[in-house]
């Protein structure tokens, strides 16, 4: 069987239905999709993307008025890279401890990777992951059945991040490592040229100088830049479920 895998470097280039009978990989590196990987890792129950904050509390509120608890409800994400007024957690992986967010429900927007999210679900991809480094060989082993694959990155408000292209092309790396008989598109050897110039020249630096990386340096966050460049530091692969939660179990 040879295998199809695409990148795309904006969700924008992504064509109505293009996505259907294919597996998604959203990569927001910078930082919502190590985010997500790491809340489930520390024992999340689910998060719960949200496009925009005020339909995230709104949400939230629909939850409780339910009947769960509040306590069991946490909000996080971003806006311009800092904590959203009101929200319990920020986009920073290392917020989302065991201790904070242990059996809880997570509702979360961020400026770009909650719009990945949605857009391949609008393309009728299926299954959806997210991927990082933090789950790469991860996100490889649940690709091994699948015939097609599309890796989505989600930029930066409408504009190509290297360094998610860095993450795609790693992942690029991992699946034609495995599945050697695996037909690449151009993007897809684009993306690996440039995860293969950074691992030459050190993925960390390459993640600072990346403009990401510049704006988390900027607002005294760098050290996310860390946490996101560990390669299978959380090796569980989230996935988008029938009720557009992300878990880490399969469908049922």
């Amino acid at each position: 069987m040879i295998r199809e895998l695409h990148v795309w470097m904006l969700p924008s280039m992504i064509p109505p239905a293009a996505l259907r009978d294919g597996a998604a990989v959203i990569i927001d590196l910078l930082r919502a999709s190590t985010t997500i990987v790491r809340a489930l890792a520390a024992g999340a129950e689910r998060i719960i993307p949200s496009l925009e904050p005020d339909l995230a509390m709104l949400q939230r509120d629909a939850m409780i008025a339910q009947g769960l608890s509040r306590d069991s409800i946490m909000l996080g994400g971003e806006r311009a890279g800092l904590r959203i007024a009101g929200f319990d957690l920020a986009n920073t992986p290392a917020e989302y401890t065991p201790t904070r967010v242990s059996g809880r429900t997570i509702i979360f927007t961020t400026t770009n990777g909650t719009r990945a999210l949605y857009a391949a679900r609008e393309a009728e991809a299926s299954p959806i992951i997210m991927g990082c480094f933090n789950n790469l060989v991860a996100v490889n082993s649940a690709l091994l059945a699948q015939p097609t694959i599309h890796l989505v990155c989600a930029g930066t408000q409408g504009q190509v991040s290297i360094e998610d292209v860095i993450c795609a092309g790693a992942m690029v790396a991992s699946i034609t490592a495995s599945a050697p008989h695996t037909r690449l598109d151009d993007q897809a050897r684009i993306a690996l040229a440039a995860w293969e110039a950074a691992a030459r020249t050190g993925l960390e630096s390459a993640l600072r100088a990346s403009r990401g990386g510049q704006n988390l340096i900027d607002i005294g966050l760098d050290h996310d830049i860390t946490d996101c460049a560990g390669i299978d530091t959380h090796p569980v692969v989230p996935r988008l479920m029938n009720d557009g939660s992300l878990q880490v179990r399969e469908q049922t």
